[in-house]
């Protein structure tokens, strides 16, 4: 899906024929009420999770997620599901394992929450590939063609909240009955797509 699916669908909900054609809003204000609303939504509802396959190199330690946005749900080497650490867990466990060497990684840590870099541990003597399963947050930017991996409620829910920030702007165009429907709507769909999906992680 791309971000303009999301904006044109609210753009018609403002009785507008295009984004090109609207009275009160620009196509700029769609762009950043669509952010805040994904923002509102990924933080009430699970996001759609993605696997990645990363080939790691003999003797490698620190490894890089493809952003910072990410929330990590598991990782496996070869199939082999690694245990999720802390640093103290680690620096219980062995003194020395920011340099430690073994036959194939057995944990992993990241190093602090919100960044896209991670240790294993203990650094694998083989090559082999790491699958790491996570849930991406979107980030919208400006343009027509950004691509979004979002489940059907984020979608929704991202949607109608958009349609809710441009009907409560001021002035002639304010709608503030159309925006309490489109909260209203948007509250039903977050308590059930949290007992589908499970809460934001």
């Amino acid at each position: 899906m791309i971000a303009a699916s999301i904006v044109g669908r609210v753009a018609s909900y403002l009785h507008a024929a295009s984004v090109s054609t609207m009275g009160g809003w620009t196509e700029a204000d769609l762009y950043n009420y669509l952010n805040l609303s994904l923002r509102r939504a990924c933080r009430e509802v699970a996001f759609q999770a993605t696997t990645i396959s990363i080939s790691v190199i003999a003797g490698a330690t620190v490894l890089s997620l493809p952003n910072a946005r990410e929330s990590v749900i598991d990782m496996n080497w070869n199939k082999q599901f690694l245990l999720p650490c802390t640093v103290s867990d680690l620096d219980a466990l062995d003194d020395l394992w920011q340099v430690a060497t073994g036959v194939e990684p057995s944990r992993y840590v990241l190093e602090q929450q919100g960044t896209k870099i991670f240790r294993i541990y203990p650094s694998p003597s083989v090559d082999g590939t790491l699958e790491v399963v996570y849930r991406a947050r979107p980030l919208i930017e400006q343009t027509n063609a950004t691509t979004l991996v979002i489940n059907q409620a984020v979608d929704m829910m991202a949607e109608l909240e958009a349609v809710a920030l441009a009907n409560n702007k001021g002035g002639q165009y304010a709608m503030s009955e159309s925006a309490d429907g489109a909260n209203r709507l948007i509250e039903l769909i977050s308590t059930v797509s949290k007992a589908y999906y499970g809460g934001a992680v």
